[in-house]
């Protein structure tokens, strides 16, 4: 490696590199001038979904308190409820529907095992 380029991992591409090739459309991610920004802008989001599902938790705990057993926690009819709004939003917003429905499904789920420890831990304490 010249002097002028830092080391990085083998396979790993030059964060501050130029873009090697132009994206279709005119989103404002493809505007971007390095790999560099492209992360910090990443990292902008994921802090943002990452407080999002935080706030998503707080809610998720609350509709535990207003079922009456185990069993209604799963939902299943929430669920694909909830996937085929995601994937409506999704396609509105110039997301691919599966990619919506890949991340929310593994989401969803973990949401619910999460209110069934809660409604486990909690649930046979109501009304004292």
């Amino acid at each position: 490696m010249s002097g002028s380029k830092s080391k990085r991992p083998a396979g790993e591409p030059d964060p501050s590199g130029p873009a090697l090739w132009d994206l279709p459309d005119d989103a404002k991610a493809a505007r971007v001038a390095s790999l560099a920004e492209v992360r910090d802008n990443i990292d902008r989001i994921d802090r943002a979904v990452i407080a999002l599902l935080s706030e998503r938790l707080g809610y998720t705990r609350a509709a535990a308190r207003f079922k009456a057993n185990p069993q209604e926690v799963a939902a299943p009819a929430r669920v694909e409820e909830v996937i085929a709004k995601v994937r409506a939003l999704a396609a509105e917003h110039g997301l691919p529907p599966e990619i919506a429905e890949a991340a929310y499904r593994p989401l969803v789920a973990a949401y619910i095992a999460d209110q069934q420890r809660l409604f486990e831990r909690i649930g046979g304490r109501r009304g004292s």
